[in-house]
């Protein structure tokens, strides 16, 4: 399905991958079903969440909440 996420184009044209934008940051897991997580959105019959391990995520998970 293309057009639900904005694209990332590097200098040279190519479509540049979130990952490499936000490096380690934040990352943002999916699974078909429901995961146990303290932040979860279910999107179209998929969960998406931050890990309970992933201390770095959720740091940052709170400070993009707090702006």
């Amino acid at each position: 399905m293309y057009g639900v996420v904005t694209t990332i184009v590097g200098e040279s044209g190519e479509t540049v991958e979130w990952a490499v934008v936000t490096g380690d940051v934040l990352r943002i897991r999916s699974s078909s079903s429901h995961p146990c997580a303290r932040i979860v959105v279910g999107l179209r019959r998929h969960w998406f969440y931050v890990d309970e391990t992933d201390l770095r995520s959720k740091s940052t998970f709170v400070l993009l909440t707090q702006l």
